[in-house]
């Protein structure tokens, strides 16, 4: 299943107006239950669930997969920093640390240590960290996140200077 970013919000914004938790954490909950069933990634391929792929299938992930497998990675990682701040508002700490946790190690995966859905994810568990009395804890995650963010912001403007571009 990918995640079409536009209808998830939609959905999720009228779940929130609704004023039902319990809705809105089965929506939460089933979304990425139905991402997570609908791919298998090993080290030797990443396939859709039941795809002729595996191990001893002779050949590794298409690009057309690979590319699969980066939409669905996009949409885990919004729908579990979604969870996660939906957890962290209703005061169920550690289930928010978990799922920011696990958006974490889906960025990481994707090898995007030093982007800005990562220091976002680093920023968000720190506010959770932070509610929880974890002040150094927190405080490391968002030391980690500005060093991010620093970076980021400042490549952004070499590049936009380089370009001749500017912003309004």
């Amino acid at each position: 299943m990918l995640l079409d970013a536009e209808k998830f919000y939609a959905e999720l914004d009228g779940y929130f107006a609704g004023h039902d938790n319990k809705a809105t954490e089965r929506f939460l909950l089933e979304t990425l239950e139905a991402m997570e069933n609908s791919m298998l990634i090993t080290c030797e391929c990443a396939c859709r669930a039941g795809g002729d792929c595996g191990p001893d299938s002779g050949s590794g992930p298409s690009e057309e997969e690979l590319r699969w497998a980066a939409e669905r990675s996009r949409g885990m990682i919004m729908v579990l920093n979604e969870l996660a701040c939906f957890y962290r508002g209703l005061g169920r700490w550690e289930e928010s640390l978990r799922a920011f946790g696990r958006a974490l190690a889906e960025l990481e995966l994707c090898g995007l240590e030093g982007s800005d859905g990562y220091a976002l994810a680093l920023v968000n568990m720190a506010g959770t960290l932070r509610l929880l009395g974890r002040y150094e804890e927190a405080l490391e995650d968002f030391e980690k996140a500005r060093a991010i963010l620093e970076k980021t912001v400042i490549t952004t403007h070499i590049i936009t200077q380089a370009s001749g571009t500017t912003r309004a």
